[in-house]
């Protein structure tokens, strides 16, 4: 193989590249700033990403407690209306009750907590 079949390099030699940009000045180059925004932005993309994975933890953790304090306050409704209704456990019923209805106030302000959570994770 002869060196007239080789291609030559798509390059320019060193010395032709010095001569164009040696009279850029290093601090005034806009890829400087460009790459100095650039690691700005991805920082607070990074941080940002930590926080929407924070919101995310925190609605399911205030949507599976709303849920679950609706259940309980269902249950012991139910269970307070039952007692009621055999006369002598109104005794018992009156104050079942009211754990349900703070119970079902608790859900109930969970649930718009968890609301306001979707609106700041949206």
């Amino acid at each position: 193989m002869s060196s007239v079949n080789v291609l030559p390099p798509s390059a320019p030699p060193a010395e032709i590249e010095n001569q164009l940009y040696s009279n850029l000045p290093a601090d005034n180059f806009p890829l400087t700033e460009i790459s100095r925004i650039e690691k700005e932005i991805s920082g607070e993309v990074e941080h940002y990403r930590l926080v929407l994975k924070k919101y995310k933890k925190a609605r399911k953790a205030v949507h599976y407690s709303a849920v679950g304090l609706g259940a309980v306050a269902a249950a012991l409704s139910s269970g307070a209306i039952a007692a009621s209704i055999t006369g002598v456990g109104v005794v018992v019923g009156a104050p079942v009750a009211g754990v349900a209805a703070s119970t079902g106030a608790a859900s109930t302000s969970l649930k718009v907590f968890n609301k306001k959570l979707d609106l700041k994770v949206d």
